[in-house]
């Protein structure tokens, strides 16, 4: 179980998760610009920075810093921006749409991370002949969902920043 979780440390990671999760998903779905948006925002940012800080000393998966490290390295940026930008910066000629996608990036991100957590958590996973040949294909899948997701940011941006 250790392995899963971590200790106390994995658990608050896992809890910051999962609010960042749903609600991102429900920021995402809602109207923008509302008190329930603004709200519901600062609580997700509140999630990624959490989720962010705890993974900086979880290295129980790989004995030592992994692939997830480098991952901090472009979401907990991209959160402070986003978080920053209607905060501080509306001065900014295209604040609005900077800080969409940012939100929106940090939000594909975390779902690319989730489903790497999950495969490489998963034990009849680990059969496939070599370690680093399901680290490649979890990296992969990752890829196709943040691909799919840089799509729709380009289509909603077109739609709504034009």
């Amino acid at each position: 179980m250790e392995f899963f979780y971590q200790g106390s440390l994995g658990a608050i990671h896992s809890l910051c998760a999962l609010i960042a999760l749903i609600t991102g998903f429900v920021v995402l779905l809602r109207a923008k610009g509302t008190i329930f948006h603004r709200k519901l925002g600062y609580v997700y940012a509140i999630a990624m920075i959490g989720l962010n800080v705890s993974a900086i000393p979880i290295t129980g998966l790989f004995g030592g810093i992994g692939p997830f490290h480098i991952f901090i390295l472009m979401s907990l940026p991209t959160v402070l921006v986003g978080l920053y930008l209607p905060i501080f910066g509306r001065h900014h000629k295209n604040w609005i749409r900077n800080h969409f996608e940012c939100m929106t990036y940090s939000y594909i991100g975390l779902i690319s991370a989730a489903i790497a957590e999950i495969l490489i958590r998963v034990p009849l996973a680990m059969a496939v002949s070599s370690m680093s040949q399901y680290v490649i294909a979890i990296f992969v899948l990752g890829g196709i969902v943040g691909l799919i997701g840089y799509v729709f940011v380009v289509k909603y941006r077109a739609k709504n920043f034009s």
